[in-house]
């Protein structure tokens, strides 16, 4: 296990070579990426069709070239290491991948997943992939619930959890946000990259809503932008189950959505992955997760660089993946 590194101030974006890649890699059958004129296969075999990203530099001109060298727009790395059948170790989807395989390897009879701020079910495609490729051999009995706000990517990944070969009868896709109280929300309109729900109960009660699926208004610019409600549902009535890994990225809605659930968390979910977006945020989940009596794995602050086990590189979005002690030797 890797634990929390201190933070760097002035380093370079370079992995330590040197450094043995962590273990869990070896637990699985891992092949060379390719591509072809429609789509991308990772190293675990997963496919990801090219209309699903385009390079974060592209959708974000404003942000430091540095820091988006080789990430597509979704959040995924574009890059590999030296063996390419390992992905590269200065980039966040390197500790991502680290969490969901050793998710996989641990599960017994039986894996089931909830990815939050699925985007095009990034995750749950890559999980469905490394059940088929565990050197143990797969599971026979698998579960996924995935929720996405936004409806584009939302309808990409319905056709992502069908690309890969992945039954109906084992997804559970909504097109809805997680709240503390299941009430709706807006989201803007065509924004595809980092878009985050909003609530707003003033515009929510327009009786526009109840005449059209989206409204004009102005944002906190004052710039005029297409907004629609978007259903939202508390996990809490979902987490009544094991549930092996969670992996959430809702765009610093975290502190809206963790506090009501860490109880519920704590009785059923084996490991946790959380994607975060601000200091505050950092501080405060590391605080929720500590309360509750979880081992840290991983803690990264976001927008810094930060020292890893393999060298130093900036994270964007922050790190904190969490293991449940209650499920210890499980």
């Amino acid at each position: 296990m890797i634990t929390t590194a201190p933070a760097a101030t002035n380093a370079p974006d370079t992995a330590e070579e040197s450094v043995p890649h962590h273990p869990i890699f070896g637990c699985f059958d891992r092949t060379a990426p390719y591509s072809d004129e429609q789509a991308h296969y990772n190293f675990m075999g997963a496919r990801i069709s090219h209309d699903f990203e385009i390079d974060l530099a592209v959708a974000s001109p404003r942000m430091d070239k540095r820091a988006t060298h080789g990430l597509m727009a979704s959040g995924r790395s574009s890059r590999y290491d030296a063996d390419n059948t390992y992905p590269h170790r200065d980039s966040e989807d390197y500790f991502e991948w680290i969490d969901l395989l050793t998710a996989v390897e641990r599960a017994e009879g039986s894996f089931t997943m909830i990815e939050v701020g699925a985007g095009y079910g990034r995750w749950i495609a890559n999980a469905a992939a490394a059940l088929r490729r565990r050197n143990r051999g797969p599971i026979a009995e698998k579960f996924f619930i995935a929720f996405e706000a936004n409806q584009r990517r939302f309808d990409f990944m319905v056709r992502n959890c069908a690309e890969n070969d992945m039954p109906a009868s084992e997804i559970e896709l909504r097109r809805q946000a997680c709240t503390s109280d299941g009430q709706p929300v807006l989201i803007k309109c065509d924004d595809d990259y980092g878009a985050r729900v909003m609530k707003n109960d003033a515009l929510l009660n327009q009786e526009a809503f109840k005449q059209e699926e989206t409204i004009v208004a102005r944002d906190e610019k004052g710039q005029q932008v297409r907004l629609e409600k978007v259903p939202a549902v508390n996990l809490l009535n979902l987490i009544n189950r094991p549930i092996d890994f969670l992996d959430m990225d809702i765009q610093g809605a975290e502190l809206d959505v963790l506090p009501p659930i860490m109880a519920a968390l704590s009785r059923h979910v084996k490991l946790a992955h959380v994607a975060t977006h601000s200091t505050i945020i950092d501080a405060k989940v590391a605080y929720l997760f500590h309360l509750f009596g979880w081992r840290p794995r991983f803690i990264f602050p976001s927008g810094q660089v930060n020292l890893t086990h393999y060298g130093h590189f900036r994270f964007i979005d922050g790190i904190q993946s969490w293991e449940n002690p209650a499920f210890a030797g499980t």
